[in-house]
């Protein structure tokens, strides 16, 4: 049975086939018509070659013609002349584009031809003029039948050029739909098995809490559900720190699977949509950015079960990055934070966590409701165990309204055999909350 990675790999490489096989055809067209245009460049050479040795042989036919009445001329100057038009006559029929497309006859006659034309010390000029009559016609119908294959070799060319380009349309449109018809489902297919993955870890989460939760609602929000009754669970347990560690433990691994799992699954399915961009960009961006968006809220659930931060560094640092994360948020208050060195001392992780949480909501429950322009967060370890206590100077009034948010306080201070508290402000106005923790035993 294939993992979910490998089912994340399916829609990537029958893509990447569909795109290999269309790069293999196209490459093919490709090198076919570059190998007609190569032809096509040598046989213009060879109509250049003709018709530059035609206009050479008649250059030689006037200078003949000058030798056979050589009264009143400077024969010696005439004599240097043809020997430099002669030259260029033959080096123009002797180029191998010429002579590999002449036929054997027209060969044979235009040799002929350059070897009567020869210099001599005493040329022949009467046999030269009569050697010239013969073969300029030869030459003459060498040129028309090349400049005839030429144009035939242009209309075959240009013909080639169109039946590719049509052929590689039709299978660029065809790659197109392929991709639409194989690559859409196939996305579609790895988002449900992602969502199956999310469902599961929301049912092992309800299981853990013995409560529960529809199975019609959003997955992340069945998975909240079931998180928040584990919670409560814990809260009502009355303080048992078997169950706090626990329930915190669970945190952890399913905060873990998410990350590998479903994560990992989702920046699958990102590289699936970039594969798309060509094919339906504007799908694609869409796709794109609600998996960006899945993922940043995935990411906040996984903050949100086990901050990384709370087991690396401590809830001390953990509630700072986390104040800092909301400083960049306007509106905020400034906070003014300030925890004894000794206060975890007496907090195993498990209940560090448990205080991070609570503070945690204390602040957003402020961030939210206050709007206040000034928060004080005071943590003191003394002979009655951990006292916090936190101050805002915003509008709110007291008794507050016993929402969710304050009762799931409430229980998560009764699991740690405490008690919160809300009583008014040192400041002129806003709320003081209190935690007290007298279990909490400090030397």
């Amino acid at each position: 049975m294939m993992s979910f990675r490998q089912k994340l790999l399916i829609p990537p490489l029958l893509l990447l086939l569909l795109a290999f096989a269309l790069m293999a055809f196209s490459g093919h067209r490709i090198l076919h018509i570059s190998t007609e245009n190569e032809q096509l460049r040598e046989f213009n050479l060879a109509v250049a070659d003709a018709e530059a040795a035609q206009a050479a042989l008649a250059r030689l036919d006037g200078l003949v013609g000058q030798l056979l009445t050589p009264a009143g001329k400077d024969v010696d100057e005439l004599y240097f002349r043809y020997l430099d038009v002669y030259r260029d006559f033959t080096q123009r029929l002797g180029s191998p584009h010429l002579q590999s497309r002449l036929g054997d006859g027209t060969r044979r006659a235009l040799d002929g031809l350059a070897q009567e034309l020869t210099y001599k010390e005493r040329m022949d000029a009467p046999a030269a003029a009569l050697a010239i009559g013969v073969g300029t016609p030869v030459l003459d119908q060498a040129r028309r039948d090349l400049w005839v294959r030429k144009r035939d070799m242009y209309e075959h060319y240009y013909d080639s050029v169109q039946t590719y380009t049509a052929q590689l349309s039709r299978l660029y449109i065809a790659f197109g739909l392929a991709g639409l018809l194989l690559g859409v489902p196939l996305v579609l297919w790895a988002a449900r098995s992602l969502e199956l993955r999310v469902r599961d870890l929301r049912d092992r989460a309800s299981a853990l809490s013995g409560a529960a939760v529809s199975s019609e609602a959003d997955p992340l929000v069945g998975l909240d559900q079931a998180l928040s009754a584990v919670d409560q669970r814990l809260e009502h347990s009355g303080g048992g720190g078997q169950l706090v560690r626990a329930v915190d433990d669970e945190r952890r691994r399913i905060a873990l699977d998410m990350h590998d799992e479903v994560l990992s699954g989702i920046t699958g399915l990102v590289r699936q949509a970039d594969g798309l961009r060509d094919v339906a960009p504007d799908a694609a961006r869409r796709l794109r950015s609600d998996l960006e968006h899945l993922s940043g809220d995935i990411r906040r659930v996984i903050d949100d079960l086990h901050p990384p931060v709370l087991e690396t560094l401590g809830w001390e640092a953990a509630l700072r990055a986390h104040l800092a994360r909301l400083a960049e948020l306007p509106g905020t208050p400034e906070v003014l934070l300030n925890i004894e060195p000794r206060c975890a001392d007496g907090l195993d992780d498990a209940r560090r966590a448990s205080v991070y949480r609570i503070l945690r909501e204390v602040v957003n429950n402020v961030l939210r409701h206050a709007r206040a322009s000034r928060l004080e967060i005071d943590c003191r370890a003394g002979e009655r165990g951990l006292e916090v206590v936190v101050d805002d100077n915003g509008d709110g009034a007291l008794p507050l309204r016993e929402g969710r948010g304050i009762s799931g306080i409430r229980y998560r201070a009764a699991s740690l055999g405490g008690q919160a508290n809300w009583l008014p402000s040192r400041f002129s106005s806003g709320v003081r909350f209190v935690l007290d923790l007298p279990q909490v035993q400090y030397a």
